[in-house]
């Protein structure tokens, strides 16, 4: 999203929300009576905004929230028939108007029987939403301003999450946090956040979603951050802290690519229409995968065009990064990071003399060697120390592999797969072996298996080139390929061969896909007119990110 299309923010007007009683609900359930409180919702004051845009985008690709049930149209309209949809939408978070600081009315609804109850268009409508389905918490009552401080941490019904104030050295908020924000009136504002681009020295911008945020207002705001102090940019505000619920995360598309001058570039912050920063020059390969957690950095290695194997983790705007050298002599690697909070690194290159080393924990890890006769090397995505799933190619065209967690140590013995083998593949490297996936081409047909046992199934012919990943928690098979120049990919079982075809005139392809609840997958081609980007369901919409030689994606979660 370019941030140039977010409306400027002003002095906000003093409003308080239409004055409510307290409603009484009685629910008859069998012989039993239930007389439950409905307290009056929170109110808010929302900010003046000018310029307001109609052309910013979702900074998702797929909506993971589900539709609110108590809702009768979109927004609500078939009950509050003055709603209108906003242009913001996150995660399937939409923003709705008109808020009473936009000529609307507060009305009262309830998420469920017996539920505290909020006023549609309020801004604490909107976090209380988010929180309600994103995170499983109840409403309950708080002013904009109290969001956060009122937040009933470990309660009955209201999880353990961390609360963050706003200052903190090392802490940005995230996206899916819920930011408190006060002003001089008694109500204050609140906020989810949608995306996160801050520097390692705490330098940045933060956007987030919003309702109520005065005339003019889209849906958007931008907060910019300075030494890690988050502001709203309105004179005599103050953002409080927020609220970062770690159970939950949020998979960003990583994208990078290589110019034919040998420039490695990566998009600066999660998303497909992010903008590209120079992070190496003089590159002939590269790999990016996701690391893991609150403070999420994307890890990178490249191999220069002399051989040269260099790595670093990728922090957008930090000025004097750049990436550190790892060994010489190498002729390919290959990259993987397991799960959790440190996403430590497993590494893998070929020498020169075709020595199979690598270096687990970290990416400049004393290496040990695992096998001294490799034409090329394959490491499984989300493998880590604790459970990696690595293979290699010998020079004689056998397929062998190994997986666990001593799959890292040299005495481990290897398992021979197959023989007559043209290129190898392995997807699940965090997965119970039931969930392990086993590809390899022969002659050019492509062939897979799934859990390490029985026979392969084939896949395709006349295939040129394969890539393969698990998808979400349950460990979904993609399996995608080129045959031709087409490029077919297909989610699902193995042995289903249910292929799609996802475009023409493909030279190359990169597919990667989030271990979250909410992981879809992300396809990359090479095309003659450059690197292209799908992400979401199958037969969606392209996104063209401009010339390049190479290109890749990754998967970055954020919880």
């Amino acid at each position: 999203m370019d941030l140039t299309e977010l409306p400027s923010r002003t002095h906000r007007r003093r409003q308080r929300a239409g004055s409510g009683h307290r409603l009484m609900v009685v629910t008859f359930v069998t012989f039993v009576a239930l007389v439950t409180t409905v307290a009056q919702p929170a109110a808010e004051t929302g900010a003046e905004a000018t310029g307001g845009s109609s052309h910013a985008v979702r900074l998702q690709p797929n909506d993971t929230l589900p539709r609110p049930s108590w809702w009768n149209g979109p927004c609500d309209v078939g009950n509050n028939s003055i709603s209108y949809k906003l242009t913001a939408n996150f995660d399937g978070l939409q923003a709705c108007g008109p808020g009473s600081d936009q000529s609307g009315d507060n009305y009262l609804v309830q998420f469920f029987p017996g539920a505290w109850g909020e006023y549609e268009w309020e801004c604490v409508e909107l976090s209380m939403r988010w929180m309600y389905l994103a995170w499983g918490v109840k409403p309950y009552g708080a002013n904009g301003n109290g969001v956060v401080a009122d937040y009933p941490n470990g309660s009955p019904g209201y999880p353990t999450i961390d609360v963050v104030k706003n200052g903190t050295a090392g802490k940005a908020p995230q996206p899916g946090d819920v930011l408190s924000i006060d002003n001089s009136d008694d109500f204050g504002h609140t906020e989810v956040v949608a995306s996160s681009s801050v520097n390692g020295y705490g330098d940045g911008t933060v956007t987030a979603i919003t309702e109520n945020d005065g005339a003019g207002s889209n849906g958007w705001a931008s907060l910019p951050v300075t030494d890690w102090l988050v502001s709203d940019g309105i004179p005599g505000d103050a953002v409080l802290g927020w609220l970062h619920n770690p159970a939950w995360s949020l998979e960003l598309p990583v994208s990078w690519k290589l110019t034919s001058s040998g420039d490695l570039l990566i998009q600066d912050w999660g998303g497909i229409t992010g903008s590209y920063e120079t992070v190496a020059t003089g590159i002939a390969h590269a790999e990016v995968v996701g690391g893991d957690g609150y403070a999420a950095a994307p890890i990178v290695v490249a191999l220069t065009t002399g051989g040269e194997l260099e790595g670093g983790y990728y922090l957008p705007g930090l000025a004097g990064r750049s990436l550190a050298p790892i060994a010489s002599g190498v002729k390919s690697f290959a990259l993987s990071a397991g799960p959790g909070v440190s996403g430590h690194p497993v590494l893998g290159w070929v020498t020169g003399q075709g020595h199979f080393e690598i270096s687990s924990g970290g990416l400049f890890e004393t290496p040990v060697e695992e096998a001294a006769n490799a034409a090329s090397i394959t490491v499984a995505p989300n493998s880590g120390p604790g459970g990696a799933f690595i293979g290699y190619l010998s020079t004689a065209g056998t397929f062998y592999d190994k997986r666990g967690s001593s799959a890292l140590e040299t005495k481990t013995p290897w398992n021979a797969v197959a023989s007559d083998v043209g290129s190898i593949a392995l997807a699940g490297g965090d997965m119970p072996q039931a969930n392990a996936i086993e590809t390899y081409t022969s002659n050019g047909t492509f062939f897979a298996r799934r859990g390490l046992t029985g026979a392969f199934t084939s896949e395709a012919t006349n295939v040129a080139q394969v890539a393969v990943t698990t998808v979400g928690t349950a460990g979904t098979p993609l399996l995608a390929y080129i045959s031709g120049g087409q490029l077919e990919v297909a989610i699902g079982p193995v042995a289903a061969k249910a292929f799609v075809v996802q475009g023409t005139g493909v030279a190359g392809l990169s597919v990667a896909a989030g271990m979250a609840k909410a992981g879809f997958p992300i396809v990359g081609a090479m095309t003659s007119a450059g690197f292209e980007l799908e992400d979401g369901a199958l037969g969606g919409h392209w996104t063209h990110e401009g010339a390049a030689a190479q290109g890749g994606v990754a998967s970055l979660t954020v919880s």
